[in-house]
């Protein structure tokens, strides 16, 4: 199975236990994906790798359940995950790497303001295919406008 929507480590182990990081940890954020007005959880967005000098993090994010792909629950806590990273903790860039076939999950983040850096080239094996690896990143200036408390700091 693909892992689709997720940095780099991909296999299930690393998601594990990036799933289960240590709430104490200064490196990463795990936050839970509920729908609207529901408590039942569907999936995981995750800041790890945080960067605290250079203010810069990797995000992550996992659907459980493919009904729940396409209802814009990605995008709403990728829009979030973006705001809380910016807003409350003060990080100046988030970066991601995407598998380039899944196009589901890159479109959700371009909506939500990442922008495309690069291609690994064959940069991930799964299932018995080479497959590219699309990077992305967005800045705060970016996401929040020169003049709204954007810094070049």
């Amino acid at each position: 199975m693909d892992i689709t929507g997720i940095a780099l480590p991909v296999c299930r182990s690393s998601i594990i236990e990036m799933a289960s990081c240590d709430p104490s940890s200064k490196k990463a954020v795990r936050l839970m994906i509920c729908p609207k007005g529901e408590e039942i959880p569907i999936g995981t967005a995750f800041l790890f790798n945080i960067d605290w000098i250079n203010r810069s993090a990797e995000y992550g994010i996992i659907i459980g359940s493919k009904e729940h792909w396409s209802g814009g629950h990605g995008e709403d806590a990728t829009k979030a995950v973006i705001d809380y990273a910016f807003l409350s903790l003060g990080l100046n860039r988030l970066y991601l790497s995407s598998s380039s076939i899944n196009k589901m999950a890159i479109m959700c983040y371009k909506n939500s303001g990442f922008i495309e850096e690069g291609l690994l080239r064959e940069g991930r094996y799964c299932n018995g295919k080479r497959r590219d690896v699309v990077l992305m990143s967005i800045l705060r200036r970016d996401h929040l406008g020169k003049g709204e408390g954007a810094s070049d700091d």
